[in-house]
């Protein structure tokens, strides 16, 4: 009897080993699975955070537009969100052919945005070379600095920019000038010879039923604004009447 109950305690201690190995290799291979599954939460949460490698933006980017909500469920290379940086902005005008020429590059210029009860100062920092077609303006991008972030992306604003100044330009009637071979010129009597001179100038801008004139004609030169387009270089010419064109 001993004997007996001796062999069935042994081949119990051997089935309650075997169960522990089972037991253990079971809990073993669920500590694997959840291991997997941690990871993969892990990773899951990794996934879902954005970050943004964007060189030059710095403290002043924020947040133009965004493109998800809370909870949605995005794509690799889905756009979620689109940023801005605001430390200087951009300033789109356009300015008419007819002055363009007159607009100096990095000239400073006024700025008032609608709601904003204050003066900002820019730059001209690029005049486009091209007009629109359908306004015949051309495009012109003036920088501000935005210290405080007031200016933000979309507002409206006006602008005024000096034009270029020609200390020393005179103005003249139009049909004074005459054009030759895509030449400027305009015909300047001498009192003292009698003679009438062509003379080449360089026009500046137009103002009415005027032209500014750069270079070519000094104070106090006479010129002739009737019957110049009959005249020669040298003619021998009769002043009938004088004017004032300074009136």
């Amino acid at each position: 009897r001993p004997m007996k109950d001796r062999i069935q305690a042994r081949a119990d201690v051997e089935l309650a080993r075997a169960l522990l190995r089972t037991e253990a290799d079971a809990v073993a291979s669920l500590i694997g699975r959840l291991d997997e599954r941690f990871a993969a939460a892990v990773q899951l949460l990794a996934d879902c955070r954005g970050r943004v490698i964007v060189s030059g933006i710095g403290k002043s980017g924020i947040i133009a537009r965004k493109s998800v909500t809370l909870g949605e469920r995005v794509a690799p290379g889905q756009v979620l969100f689109h940023l801005a940086d605001v430390e200087t902005v951009k300033l789109d005008v356009r300015i008419p052919a007819s002055e363009i020429q007159q607009l100096d590059p990095r000239a400073a210029a006024t700025v008032r945005v609608t709601g904003i009860e204050r003066e900002f100062t820019g730059r001209v920092a690029n005049i486009g070379p091209r007009a629109d077609p359908g306004t015949r303006s051309f495009p012109v991008e003036i920088f501000l600095s935005n210290q405080g972030r007031r200016l933000l992306p979309g507002m409206f604003a006006r602008a005024m920019i000096p034009v270029r100044g020609y200390p020393a330009a005179i103005l003249v009637p139009r049909e004074s000038v005459l054009f030759e071979g895509g030449e400027a010129t305009v015909f300047v009597a001498d009192p003292d010879s009698g003679r009438a001179a062509r003379r080449p100038v360089r026009i500046a801008g137009r103002f009415g039923a005027r032209y500014m004139i750069a270079e070519g004609l000094e104070p106090g030169d006479l010129l002739v604004t009737a019957g110049q387009r009959l005249l020669l270089d040298g003619a021998r010419i009769r002043v009938v009447t004088r004017r004032d064109l300074s009136s």
